[in-house]
């Protein structure tokens, strides 16, 4: 009853406008064709009623087959080293001497009952580590759970699930945990998933959406007529990258990217994205080059996410940055509430008409709140960038440092908030 695939409307309202309601939505409705096919074809082959599933109870199976199994190796299809007898363990090999377990294609799922109520703590959180690590046994297969500290009569027993981020505990197991202490920093603890699709992105861009016009821009039609002439090629470099994002290597226009607080990588891919959207045909071809008879060898680019890593002039990177926040501003009003409404519910622990919150609706909460300060960290980038930028125009040190200051904006650890821009001082970054 606590995942999300059998929540109530109340308790899925709570999820409202989040990247995590849409993924269980949208993981309902698959499941749901899913049955509705094997329903299809247990009557196609003329099977007893009796062992004909129904809806629900192929939902119920199909999330305790994804909630309560164990992912182990396949020992047949493996070499193992003689001093590692157990084939998955947390926490008991180095990089170097950690024994190769083969590829997920020889992994299996088991289910051992008993074992799969014992609670998540992550292996590596200081006081609240987890007391037990799991694993089988090499010799004889035998499913173990073994304690790693001293454990006192009546103490809960724990283990790590793994990694989990907040969103994959909530949809998969049911529950939201705390941030633990040593969390890697590459890693998305909270994050969301911005729907990027080129069209928008382009209309965007001509329509002066970014913000206001500053000083140095082209007139609005002017600067439609000039975007529109590189749009074809915006879109080749647009869907290359899209594919190798894409499961079956479809492009679409449409690009979903996973991003975190502190997460240099995926916000160095948004700002390359938006590097491109906001070029100029000038700005392109001096990225892009021309072969011998004046076209593009769009085959030896860089896919769109990588091809503009780094800014390429003050005039590109005050259209990103007002391009970002335009892009923030659409993913915030996808949600029916702001972000201070959603702590003060959480705080209080009541909705508005004085009704209790309930477990599931708490935990959708804590989802939004994650996500929507992610949103908020980059509408901060994107403020304090335009600060930064707008200080900088007539200074050679400001344009030389400006990499260095972004680079600080996208790995804060905690997160910006937009009451940060307003105490930012450019000056003790450019002087």
């Amino acid at each position: 009853r606590h995942i999300p695939a059998f929540w109530s409307k109340e308790d899925m309202d709570s999820l409202a406008g989040s990247h995590v309601g849409r993924a269980a939505i949208k993981r309902n409705v698959k499941c749901s064709q899913y049955a509705r096919n094997l329903i299809k074809a247990c009557e196609a082959c003329e099977l007893d009623s009796a062992c004909t599933p129904t809806p629900e109870l192929w939902r119920w199976a199909n999330t305790l087959a994804k909630s309560r199994t164990f992912t182990v190796p396949n020992f047949n299809s493996k070499q193992f080293d003689e001093e590692f007898p157990w084939g998955c363990c947390l926490g008991e090999y180095t990089d170097d001497e950690e024994p190769d377990f083969g590829g997920p294609e020889d992994d299996l799922l088991i289910m051992v009952p008993l074992a799969d109520m014992v609670n998540h703590r992550y292996a590596y959180d200081g006081d609240e580590s987890a007391t037990c690590e799991w694993g089988l046994q090499r010799d004889s297969g035998d499913f173990v759970i073994r304690s790693v500290c001293n454990i006192e009569s009546g103490d809960e027993l724990s283990m790590s699930y793994g990694s989990l981020t907040s969103p994959a505990s909530l949809i998969n197991y049911g529950f939201v945990p705390n941030k633990p202490a040593h969390w890697y920093a590459s890693s998305d603890f909270e994050y969301t998933v911005l729907n990027l699709q080129i069209d928008d992105l382009l209309g965007l861009e001509t329509q002066g959406r970014g913000g206001s016009k500053m000083p140095d821009e082209e007139p609005l039609l002017l600067r439609a007529q000039r975007s529109e002439s590189g749009a074809a090629q915006k879109k080749v470099l647009w869907m290359r990258d899209e594919r190798d994002f894409t499961k079956f290597g479809w492009a679409t226009g449409a690009r979903e990217l996973r991003i975190g607080v502190g997460n240099v990588g995926s916000g160095t891919t948004l700002l390359s994205l938006l590097r491109l959207i906001v070029m100029t045909p000038m700005e392109l071809e001096g990225v892009v080059g021309e072969d011998d008879e004046g076209g593009t060898e769009d085959d030896e680019l860089e896919p769109a996410g990588g091809l503009v890593r780094d800014p390429i002039s003050l005039r590109n990177e005050v259209s990103a940055m007002k391009l970002l926040h335009a892009v923030v501003d659409q993913h915030l009003e996808k949600f029916p509430n702001s972000l201070e409404f959603d702590l003060a519910l959480i705080a209080t622990g009541t909705l508005q008409d004085g009704t209790e919150i309930s477990e599931n609706q708490l935990n959708g909460l804590r989802i939004v709140v994650g996500e929507k300060r992610v949103l908020e960290h980059l509408k901060a980038i994107s403020l304090m960038a335009l600060k930064y930028l707008d200080a900088a125009k007539s200074s050679f040190n400001g344009g030389l440092y400006y990499p260095v200051f972004l680079e600080t904006l996208l790995q804060a650890p905690s997160g910006l908030k937009t009451e940060d821009v307003s105490m930012f001082d450019p000056s003790d970054f450019i002087d």
